[in-house]
């Protein structure tokens, strides 16, 4: 078997080409980290299947964290 790594294929299938904001820190414990963020509205059929009573503007949010650990946080 091959190794995959989820990490990427989340950011190129999620991220990649789309709009979203990158921030890079330094964490004591986890060390050099990155954070990805998107936020996408909903069509309406996704949001009557996430909240059917919902009559505003929804929003998800798509978050990944990576660390040099190489291990995805999602």
């Amino acid at each position: 078997f091959e190794y995959v790594d989820h990490g990427a294929y989340y950011y190129r299938h999620f991220f990649y080409t789309q709009d979203h904001q990158n921030m890079f820190g330094l964490d004591e414990s986890l060390g050099p980290i990155a954070i990805s963020v998107r936020r996408e509205k909903l069509d309406l059929e996704q949001k009557t299947k996430t909240l059917p009573y919902a009559n505003c503007g929804i929003a998800q949010y798509r978050i990944i964290c990576r660390t040099s650990e190489l291990r995805t946080l999602r």
